[in-house]
């Protein structure tokens, strides 16, 4: 494989248990990777605000999207196209600040001399697009609603765009920094914490949805006593 800017393609396969039936999808693009290349070697990193496959699935629906734009494909399991979910937003620019910012923070957190040289050659060759990726992942919840990661590269508060079954914008949610979300119910986000040590802990947030923005503290429900955090729900019109 050459040195430069690489994005293999994923074919991805739905398995039904009930007739042992096979369905392919795609191939998609996956994550964009740079790589670099000699004659006895070969290193390779993920490319900074690179384009990322996202993919998840709801019962009988599989949601892909690619990130070429916003834009995320619904097929059922048989492979059909039943829609596409769109949202019409500019996207973020790639600064000079943000280049900045991530490059210091790749050099900062290198473990060894040895990973500090490779983090330098990477940057060093590291070719930035213009826009950020649309979105960071995706879930999808109990009720079938699809939630958008809107893609980060700076800590602090996560927004999640939120879809209902049809496609239409509901709303965004809001999460606290440092925190990931597994799993949504109705009424629930399960997820993990990390604090500044990167100690991960279970934490449940209760999602509170009205025509105003509302917050919620977190319900423990003893899976982790010390858990903390916030959901802020926006609702759409």
């Amino acid at each position: 494989m050459a040195s430069g800017i690489h994005r293999d393609s994923a074919l991805l396969v739905i398995a039904r248990e009930q007739d042992s039936l096979q369905v392919k999808l795609g191939p998609f693009p996956k994550n964009e990777h740079l790589v670099l290349a000699s004659e006895n070697s070969m290193s390779v990193t993920s490319l900074t605000f690179g384009k990322q496959l996202a993919t998840t699935i709801w019962k009988g629906r599989i949601y892909v999207g690619t990130n070429e734009r916003y834009e995320i494909a619904v097929f059922d399991s048989l492979g059909h196209l039943l829609r596409f979910i769109r949202l019409e937003r500019a996207p973020e620019l790639v600064t000079p600040n943000a280049i900045a910012h991530v490059e210091s923070t790749r050099m900062t957190n290198s473990r060894s001399e040895a990973e500090r040289t490779l983090n330098k050659a990477f940057l060093e060759k590291m070719q930035y697009p213009p826009n950020m990726p649309y979105y960071g992942g995706m879930l999808a919840d109990a009720v079938g609603n699809l939630w958008v990661l809107r893609y980060a590269y700076l800590s602090g508060p996560r927004t999640w765009d939120v879809f209902d079954a049809d496609g239409r914008l509901l709303g965004a949610v809001q999460m606290p920094g440092r925190f990931s979300a597994r799993q949504i119910t109705e009424g629930e986000i399960v997820g993990v914490s990390r604090d500044e040590l990167e100690v991960e802990r279970v934490t449940v947030l209760r999602l509170l949805k009205s025509g105003a923005v509302r917050t919620s503290g977190v319900v423990p429900r003893r899976i982790d006593p010390k858990a903390r955090g916030i959901a802020t729900y926006r609702r759409c019109g």
